[in-house]
């Protein structure tokens, strides 16, 4: 099930085939990039970036349309390395929840046909970093899912494909210590520094605890998703993530 951002109406429209929505490349091969690139999409009401250097891929959430905004380019890669969700929401979640269904449909698909080999054309997914809360791992029923409740969605189709969400956060040691990410002789290393939220932050526990059935620090009922216009916007930002990646030669 797809995650609309349908403005007015708050209710899923009947959804494509994964593979309508993301169709397979119409050539041969993979796309190799051997220099350090970045492509910001146009993703609807959210955002979505694309970073590669020399031996590694990262996608920066996906934006708001199930049409994932960076199809295009991402389906003629052979892998997205890391794929980093920089907080919960509507808005960053649909075109990652598409590719996820995408991989999820693959298995299920017969492959003994020709078209069946060539819909199975789609990168690899690697090491995922997501804040997951754990009340999201039930899923509501879906007469009760909104556009807004993507996260459940995500964390079902991440079950499914065998991938656990790491999170992020900024252990309390100063200076902060980098994830590396890539690191080749002679090529180069991928460092990815967390910034914000810190593991000790009011925020970031309660987010953590409490959301979508807590009370928010202003004395809400519950904590919607993050939509542009909400009116806990800012609670929200305080939990979302700041990262730096710096890449340079190894050391």
């Amino acid at each position: 099930m797809h995650c609309f951002s349908v403005k007015g109406t708050g209710q899923l429209q009947s959804p494509a085939s994964p593979f309508e929505l993301l169709p397979p490349p119409a050539t041969v091969g993979f796309l190799k990039l051997s220099r350090p690139c970045c492509y910001a999409f146009p993703a609807g009401r959210g955002d979505c970036a694309f970073f590669a250097v020399n031996g590694f891929t990262v996608l920066l959430d996906g934006g708001s349309d199930p049409r994932a905004c960076f199809w295009k380019l991402v389906r003629h890669l052979d892998r997205v390395d890391a794929l980093l969700l920089t907080h919960a929401g509507a808005d960053n979640l649909g075109g990652v929840n598409s590719f996820l269904e995408r991989k999820v449909a693959e298995t299920q698909l017969d492959t003994m046909s020709d078209e069946g080999s060539a819909r199975l054309i789609s990168p690899e997914l690697g090491v995922v970093f997501f804040n997951a809360p754990g009340r999201l791992r039930v899923e509501q029923r879906p007469s009760e899912l909104k556009v807004s409740n993507c996260e459940p969605v995500t964390l079902r189709l991440l079950k499914e494909l065998d991938i656990q969400p790491h999170p992020m956060f900024r252990p309390p040691v100063a200076p902060p210590e980098p994830i590396t990410l890539f690191q080749k002789l002679g090529v180069g290393q991928l460092d990815l520094y967390i910034l914000t939220p810190a593991k000790n932050s009011h925020e970031y526990q309660t987010f953590m605890r409490d959301w979508p059935d807590g009370a928010s620090p202003q004395g809400a009922k519950s904590y919607p998703a993050c939509v542009y216009g909400h009116p806990h916007k800012t609670y929200f930002a305080a939990q979302s993530k700041c990262i730096a990646c710096v890449y340079g030669p190894p050391p």
